[in-house]
């Protein structure tokens, strides 16, 4: 009866940070690491309460892209997020501040000070770069890191900036420099990940377009010149504990491969074509003989 008649002043403080929490959790990916600074600018009372609610600081964006240093943000929200597990949104890591944000040196060292809490990881792979500047792939270096705290990791385009076209020798120089031993969900909306990077995964999100070939420094890399249905039987082969499979592929031809993988945990598979062609009866047919429960 108290709410009605006097609206939310009536609620306490600690009702008033529950309400905020699931409000945090209704929210999209996208919008919750912005979700502290809306609160607190509907009143002095729920900024008041926002700041001392750990958990709607605990989505941590790092992605920057505003040619500004945000490592003063950043500490902000480790901070009030106290011992909450977090959720890093990173660019690629490059030498030279050559990627979406040139002071990520700065704003990592923050960051990995409380590695141990990252639970999970959205990788977003486009470029900052002004006009002035251009992107030379060739010096695109990714330093070695090991992320045992981390659970899930998404491979996703950062969709606020203009999307610019990541070579796939840089998709696997990640894969090679950083390590998720105890991950087990990957959602990338990638190429394929590299047989090993993920080997205790249970659950797998993976939506490709069309799959091209590239050269590295003019020497042919094999991974990238196998078909498409290689190089997923090879990755599967390194995920012994897969139990949900979901594809999502507007790539109407796979190929073939002469391989197979035996998926013994395997309990949902999903594969889903978008789009009609003539030619996805053909890949779900090679799909299925490859993929054996």
């Amino acid at each position: 009866p108290a709410i009605l008649k006097y609206g939310i002043h009536s609620l306490s403080d600690e009702v008033l940070a529950l309400i905020i929490e699931a409000v945090f959790d209704l929210e999209g990916p996208l919008d919750r690491p912005t979700l502290p600074l809306r609160l607190g600018s509907v009143s002095r009372r729920f900024r008041l309460v926002t700041e001392s609610t750990p958990k709607v600081w605990s989505d941590i964006d790092a992605r920057g892209g505003r040619g500004i240093s945000e490592a003063d943000r950043i500490s902000r929200w480790l901070d009030r997020s106290r011992n909450m597990k977090l959720t890093v949104w990173a660019p690629f890591l490059t030498e030279r501040g050559s990627v979406p944000n040139r002071y990520w040196d700065e704003e990592l060292a923050l960051l990995m000070e409380h590695q141990r809490r990252w639970k999970v990881m959205n990788i977003s792979p486009t470029y900052y770069r002004p006009e002035e500047e251009t992107m030379e792939h060739d010096r695109v270096e990714f330093p070695p890191f090991t992320f045992d705290a981390v659970e899930e990791v998404t491979v996703d385009f950062d969709f606020r900036m203009p999307l610019v076209e990541i070579p796939i020798f840089v998709t696997r120089r990640m894969y090679e420099k950083w390590l998720f031993p105890n991950v087990r969900r990957l959602r990338t909306f990638m190429h394929i990940p590299l047989p090993s990077t993920f080997s205790v995964l249970t659950e797998l999100d993976l939506t490709v377009g069309d799959v091209a070939t590239e050269e590295e420094d003019g020497e042919e890399w094999e991974w990238a010149w196998l078909t498409p249905l290689e190089q997923l039987v090879r990755f599967l082969q390194s995920t012994p504990f897969l139990s949900l499979l979901s594809i999502e592929t507007n790539h109407f031809d796979w190929g073939e491969t002469t391989e197979w993988v035996e998926l013994r945990c395997l309990k949902v598979s999903i594969i889903c074509f978008s789009g009609a062609d003539i030619g996805h009866a053909h890949t779900l047919h090679n799909m299925l003989t490859a993929i054996k429960t």
